[in-house]
């Protein structure tokens, strides 16, 4: 009997579990058209030689790169591709107004009788006081700006084709973990005019899981 108690316990708290979830804001810029770059069009995802972290740069192109395949388009070295991509990505704190709750219980008073005589008492009900706070607040983000392959190939300086921005805060994630959930949804925008949106992530999203896999 103890041991078919356990195994009710263990499913019980399995299947209470719940995976979190990320929200991811894009937003695309074209200049006012509604798409900027054609569908199957060749893209080479360019990697920093200034960046911070050479390793990390290395590892978020090769992801950028496989999940722009996925929407279709075709990787490509900067000498033919028709678009090179550049990216940008980071962590920047922001300080919010937020609240603090505390409960404050009800005050208890004695009553008396004519005479003076304690017959009870009485309690007042329960409050709850609200006092201003500051908060700071980390906001992950992710830009990748497209421009022009032979622009870049003679490095003239011109206006970008495309501008994705893609942001998340409260995550609870390290910025490395969280560029797989800004990469997915800013490239299922690629190329678009797209007003700010809201994408909501799985832990165990599938698109993030390919861009995992070794």
């Amino acid at each position: 009997m103890r041991r078919c108690l356990l195994c009710v316990c263990l499913v019980v708290v399995g299947g209470c579990s719940r995976l979190p979830k990320y929200n991811v804001y894009v937003t695309g810029y074209t200049g006012g058209a509604p798409s900027a770059i054609p569908a199957g069009s060749r893209i080479a995802v360019v990697e920093n030689p200034a960046a911070r972290n050479p390793l990390l740069e290395q590892e978020v192109v090769l992801k950028a790169r496989r999940v722009l395949a996925a929407q279709g388009f075709r990787a490509a070295g900067p000498a033919e591709a028709d678009v090179a991509v550049i990216l940008t990505y980071g962590t920047d704190s922001r300080l919010e107004q937020a609240y603090d709750a505390q409960y404050v219980p009800g005050q208890t008073s004695t009553v008396k009788d004519s005479t003076g005589k304690i017959i009870g008492t009485v309690t007042g009900d329960a409050s709850v006081a609200y006092h201003p706070t500051i908060a700071t607040r980390d906001v992950l983000w992710l830009t990748m700006t497209a421009v022009d392959g032979q622009m870049y190939r003679e490095s003239k300086p011109g206006k970008p084709l495309w501008i994705g921005e893609s942001k998340s805060s409260g995550a609870n994630l390290p910025l490395r973990a969280m560029l797989d959930y800004l990469l997915v949804p800013a490239a299922a925008a690629f190329g678009h005019n797209q007003q700010q949106s809201r994408a909501v992530l799985r832990a165990d999203d599938t698109t993030v899981a390919a861009l995992r896999a070794p």
